[in-house]
């Protein structure tokens, strides 16, 4: 993995989860909900199969219609981003990559999801989330580092050279699964032919400061299998 700067490579604190989520919210409240009831300053999550609305000229905070024109509703097949809430906004900042389908053809095809999305549907999720801290990342926002053993971390081009004073040694880089940080701010169709998500390495260009990886050692993937599985479904 020489094409890494170790410098930038920080282990930090990380632990996996499970929960569901409603849609009674735009997706960024939804999500910026589960973040704050776990405690959370980020994640990188994975929605796999969930129906969802988009509803014209429904207010953001507006109730779900007990009712809802199929025309105006479709379905996540996948979904993988990272999820962080800048405070004090309510709504959450996501990154990422999905696949989806709406039930009126007419719709076409379009590169990103509106900002106005919801779930039509509770929906599980899975993901590995990020305590808050001093760490400051792109895409995941302040997340803390740890000076002890850690399986995960992140390449930054935000990381100070203070930084790399943690135990950096200790996490195996010579093997490890990359996932790309998309730093777009909103969800863009996913195509398998030009994007390739996870690598070892993921990329020859990491250094050029365009990008974020979150790494996670491959000695330690049976504690983060699920995920991984879910994260490679459509790649």
């Amino acid at each position: 993995m020489g094409c890494f700067n170790l410098v930038n490579i920080i282990p930090i604190e990380a632990k996996p989860f499970e929960d569901f989520v409603d849609g009674y919210f735009p997706l960024a409240v939804t999500l910026a909900h589960l973040l704050e009831r776990r405690r959370f300053e980020s994640a990188l999550m994975v929605i796999r199969v969930a129906p969802i609305m988009d509803i014209p000229n429904l207010e953001s905070m507006a109730p779900v219609p007990l009712h809802i024109n199929p025309r105006y509703s479709g379905q996540i097949d996948w979904l993988v981003a990272a999820v962080h809430r800048p405070q004090p906004r309510l709504s959450a900042v996501i990154s990422g990559w999905a696949q989806w389908h709406w039930n009126d053809i007419l719709r076409g095809k379009v590169s990103r999801l509106p900002y106005s999305l919801r779930l039509a549907e509770p929906a599980y999720v899975r993901g590995v989330g990020f305590y808050p801290g001093n760490l400051h990342t792109c895409s995941l926002g302040y997340v803390r580092p740890v000076n002890t053993s850690s399986s995960v971390a992140v390449s930054t081009p935000n990381a100070n050279p203070s930084d790399s004073s943690v135990n950096i040694e200790q996490f195996d880089t010579a093997e490890c699964l990359c996932w790309n940080l998309n730093q777009k701010h909103f969800l863009e169709w996913f195509d398998r032919t030009t994007v390739q998500p996870w690598g070892c390495p993921y990329t020859p260009n990491v250094n050029n400061g365009s990008t974020e990886l979150l790494l996670i050692e491959q000695r330690c993937a049976d504690t983060w299998d699920a995920f991984i599985s879910d994260t490679k479904a459509f790649t």
